[in-house]
């Protein structure tokens, strides 16, 4: 066996590995066999008939079990299983099965195998599915059917658990195909498969995502195999675009893969071309109207993949009318014409833009554009973008910029007004980070200091993380050395208290956490006697005391 009893724990929880060996030591593993890499038995559960397990030997444990476990792990029929294999030296079956099929009368196997097919309908499908591996003109809707009847609907329903129906026999199929060089028509199974899940299945597309993932990207390595010409890839090019725009729940869910497989697919100026006349019979007569893309919120679909496509082509001109057009709808319109008028070098038309776009929508994502834009080009222009940039966006940069370029006394006067915005706007970390690089230490502990004695409460201002504990912690480490007397003052201060709040462990490792980072102040007989007071305070909390004994505190 390549597992151990101990690596098969790491598979399970406790309570089923010792369920597992429970079913073990009684005897369920009513059957046990394997076949090359592959382990099935039938256990005895709760139910009359046994539960079917599948355990494939690989690297990490691949398992299957027929029972409605859903829980973490495999279930305590596959511990049994691999229990009672580990236990036994079990015959792998292959080479013989092997041997045998290398001498057989082919007389006496067909004879055989037909009689098996008679009382097996599963083998008999898998087996029509598996060797009928000739196209022989085969349509789309041929393989659907003959799908379908393969697979009936019934058998394609999500299960209590479990994978999704695998199309093996055809699988194997369109493998072959592939092998032997006709990778449209090992396409096209893999298409058919989808389309039949789609179609005959009443799905749950989340259920069935990795199978369909697998099959789409398969499908498309088929297309890709085939290095179709143009004339050659329109109907598969009109096929992908009626899945990436199809209002259907099925294809929704899976618009992304549609949405990649089409834009790879369309590699020569006549593919983009007849996408993009696809594209121009479904726009709406508004370009904005439609979804928007999740990763660019303000920009429809349909029109930033045309605008994708014309650029392909090289239509500048178009492109800059529909740009000319919309841009003052959105900041995102605003950025992306910005970066496409530098593309085709019109800068001064560049920064109206920007600076027009900075205007309406106050927004700091059209900065660095404007800062790269006034770069060697307005001195005063730039230095004040990377002013508002560093502010902004807290750019370090920004500021290791402007630093060189300012004499001494320029430079105190930036860092004063750097001060004064940061104060005012609250950005703290940002502030003890400027006080740190200028060399002001004391500055940055008083500050620091300051802020983990504000009010901790949910009302307070600023995120959590910017006072009691853990700012403190957060800065033992650069500031802790300045004044330790001080910093684990503070700590205890606030410590004793927060440890009192909750129970539970999570709480309590929080507490630990604390408290190796005060342990690293150096201020052994003061942490020592915190650790003391808080055991013994908390000393009614098992799990409290336990957490700091894992943790070498006590």
């Amino acid at each position: 066996m390549t597992y151990t009893i101990d690596r098969i724990k790491d598979y399970c929880t406790t309570a089923v590995f010792d369920r597992g060996v429970d079913y073990h030591e009684d005897g369920r593993v009513v059957r046990l066999d394997r076949y090359g890499a592959t382990i099935s038995a039938a256990v005895q559960g709760s139910q009359p008939t046994p539960y079917a397990v599948e355990i494939e030997l690989a690297d990490d444990l691949r398992a299957s079990c027929t029972c409605p476990y859903d829980g973490s792990g495999s279930c305590k029929h596959v511990v049994a299983t691999w229990l009672a294999a580990a236990d036994d030296d079990l015959e792998d079956e292959q080479p013989a099965v092997e041997r045998r099929l290398e001498r057989a009368d082919p007389d006496d196997l067909r004879e055989f195998l037909s009689t098996a097919f008679t009382g097996d309908v599963d083998l008999r499908r898998r087996f029509l599915a598996t060797v009928s591996d000739q196209t022989d003109g085969r349509t789309l809707a041929d393989y659907k059917r003959e799908l379908a009847s393969r697979y009936p609907a019934e058998d394609r329903q999500p299960p209590v658990s479990g994978p999704p129906q695998r199309f093996t026999g055809f699988e194997h199929r369109a493998e072959r195909l592939e092998e032997r060089d006709q990778p449209v028509e090992a396409g096209l199974i893999y298409r058919a498969m989808v389309e039949v899940r789609a179609e005959e299945t009443d799905l749950v597309p989340e259920y069935h995502e990795d199978a369909v993932v697998e099959e789409l990207e398969a499908f498309f390595e088929c297309l890709q195999a085939a290095d179709l010409s143009h004339e050659q890839k329109r109907e598969h090019i009109e096929y992908l675009f009626e899945k990436w725009r199809s209002e259907d729940r099925f294809y929704r869910f899976f618009r992304d893969t549609y949405g990649w497989m089409l834009d790879d697919l369309c590699s020569t100026k006549a593919d983009v071309r007849y996408y993009a006349t696809l594209l121009e019979e479904h726009l709406p007569d508004d370009l904005l109207a439609g979804e928007s893309d999740p990763t660019e919120v303000g920009i429809s679909v349909p029109l930033k993949t045309y605008l994708g496509c014309l650029g392909f082509l090289g239509e500048d001109a178009r492109v800059r009318e529909l740009y000319e057009q919309y841009y003052q709808e959105s900041p995102l319109f605003y950025r992306r014409y910005v970066a496409f008028l530098r593309e085709i070098g019109d800068e001064s038309r560049a920064i109206e833009v920007a600076e027009e776009g900075l205007e309406a929508f106050d927004t700091a994502r059209l900065r660095p554009q404007l800062v790269e834009l006034y770069e060697g080009r307005s001195s005063e222009q730039y230095e004040y973008h990377v002013e508002r940039r560093f502010v902004e966006a807290r750019d370090w940069s920004c500021y290791e910029a402007l630093k060189q370029r300012s004499s001494p006394e320029k430079w105190d006067e930036r860092v004063a007004s750097f001060e004064e915005e940061l104060a005012e706007e609250d950005h703290i970390h940002t502030l003890i980070e400027l006080y740190l690089r200028e060399k002001r230490r004391g500055e940055a502990f008083d500050l620091v200091i300051e802020r983990a004695r504000t009010d901790n409460s949910p009302r307070s201002l600023g995120r959590p993380t910017d006072r009691g504990l853990p700012i403190l912690r957060k800065y033992r480490d650069e500031l802790g050395e300045y004044d330790p007397e001080t910093y684990h003052e503070i700590y205890e201060e606030l410590l004793e208290p927060f440890a009192a709040e909750k129970t539970g462990r999570g709480h309590y490792q929080t507490i630990v956490g604390h408290l190796e980072e005060l342990r690293e102040l150096g201020l052994n007989d003061r942490f020592e006697a915190l650790v003391d007071r808080l055991c013994e305070k908390h000393s009614n909390r098992p799990a409290f005391l336990d957490e700091m004994a894992k943790a070498d505190l006590r």
